[in-house]
Order: structure tokens, then C-alpha cells, then sequence
């Protein structure tokens, strides 16, 4: 199965600069939104760096042949965002952007099979048979908004939370920052992304999170099958 993926990012309504990043590797199956810790020095560089740096970790490991089911190979995908973290903390002391941080998302896809890769509160979506799935969790603070307890950029080790699935042929994805569903309960989503056609899903949800709002800077990559 081959699969494509269509992303937009917008500054939004209230921010003067856009630290949200992302990346779309259709040949690789590979597709990953960052988002800058807003309040903190080089959250722009932070998520820059990770879009650029772990896909290419990420190929790199997939060369070396496991599946995605490979507990082996879950294990290199660990030690690759470690790599990538790493690298944040450094860039961060050497630019003089001590702290610089950074969530992200991955999809990666591969024949009947994709792993969800994750660090913060940057979401993956499964959409099929009319419904919207939420397939991460928030590393967030539950008694304190707006406070994450897990990002790169942090200066002890980071994991990652990796998920596999079976995927079917009708099934769809949906990644992005926190700056879509803060503005939109998942309802709204849902409501938004099937309002029209699948090729301007990113610019529709976009608008949506933009008239509610839009406080905070907005990504979106849809990922589906092509049409035949």
C-alpha cells in the first residue's frame, strides 16, 4: 500500500513567529509534526532540529531490515530520539538557547503495518468508518495546564511512546499540534475534516481552529491512500 500525506502550517491568530515544524516523506511512509515549546528561548530551533534530525535516524534504521513488529527494532527507534535529544540539549548551549525544547509526532508506514511515535502532547488521529481515534497520549501534567512532563530537549534521557498497528486500506491519519485541538474538541475535528474534499483537509481544520480562536500556532498533516 503506498500512501501520501498533505500538511499545512499557519502562525495562527495571536503569535508572532511559527515554531511549529513538520515533515513529509511519502517514498519512506514517513510523516512528523514538531511544535516549539512556546515561552521558552529556540523553540523554533528545537523543532527545526528534530524535523530535519530523527527522520534521517529514522531511515537510516529502517535500512536495517526489522519490521515494524521487531521489538529490535522499537528499541533503535528509543535509542535514535536519545541521539536526537541529545543533540537538542547541545545545539541549545552552544546557540545560547539553554532549555530549548520541543514535541513531536511520527507516522511511520510500512505495507500493513505503522508505528506512532511520540514525546509531548503533539497528536496522531486514526480516522475510519466515521470516526476520529485518538492514538496518543498527552505527556502532560494533569493538575497543572498547560505544563508538559515530557519533551525533547530535556537533560536526562528521553523515551518515547512507540505504538504498532495493523492498518486497513480504508484508514486515514491525522497528525498535529496542540494548536488544532485546543481550539477544537474532537467532535469540531471530526466535524471539519469530513467537510469536505480529502485534499485540502490541513487548510479546512486549520480555519476551523483559526475561527475558534487560533491562539496558538496550527499544524496539520492528513495521511491517506491516493485515490485510485
Amino acid at each position: 500500500m503506498n500512501w501520501i500525506g498533505n500538511g499545512q502550517s499557519d502562525i495562527g491568530c495571536d503569535r508572532s513567529t511559527n515554531e511549529d515544524s513538520f515533515l513529509i516523506d511519502n517514498a519512506a511512509g514517513l510523516f512528523l509534526v514538531a511544535d516549539g515549546m512556546g515561552g521558552h528561548p529556540g523553540g523554533e530551533v528545537a523543532s527545526e532540529l528534530v524535523a530535519a534530525e530523527l527522520p534521517n535516524f529514522v531511515r537510516h534504521t529502517v535500512e536495517k531490515g526489522h519490521s515494524l513488529a521487531d521489538p529490535r527494532f522499537h528499541t533503535m527507534l528509543q535509542e535514535d530520539i536519545v541521539a536526537v535529544n541529545d543533540l537538542i540539549v547541545r545545539e541549545g548551549v552552544q546557540r545560547g538557547l539553554p532549555g530549548m525544547g520541543t514535541t513531536f509526532v511520527m507516522l511511520l508506514i510500512r505495507d500493513d503495518h505503522a508505528l506512532v511515535i511520540h514525546v509531548g502532547d503533539s497528536r496522531c488521529y486514526r480516522y475510519g468508518d466515521g470516526q476520529l481515534t485518538l492514538l496518543t497520549r498527552d505527556h502532560a501534567s494533569t493538575t497543572h495546564e498547560n505544563v508538559l512532563t515530557l519533551v525533547m530537549g530535556m537533560e536526562e534521557p528521553v523515551q518515547g511512546d512507540i505504538e504498532l498497528l495493523e492498518v486497513g486500506p480504508q484508514e486515514e491519519f491525522l497528525l498535529c499540534s496542540d494548536g488544532l485541538n485546543h481550539m477544537l474538541p474532537d467532535a469540531e475535528i471530526l466535524k471539519a475534516y469530513e467537510g469536505g474534499p480529502a485534499e485540502v483537509v490541513p487548510d479546512r481544520l486549520i480555519e476551523a481552529a483559526k475561527a475558534a480562536g487560533g491562539h496558538d500556532n496550527i499544524t496539520v498533516i492528513h495521511v491517506r491512500q491516493p485515490a485510485d
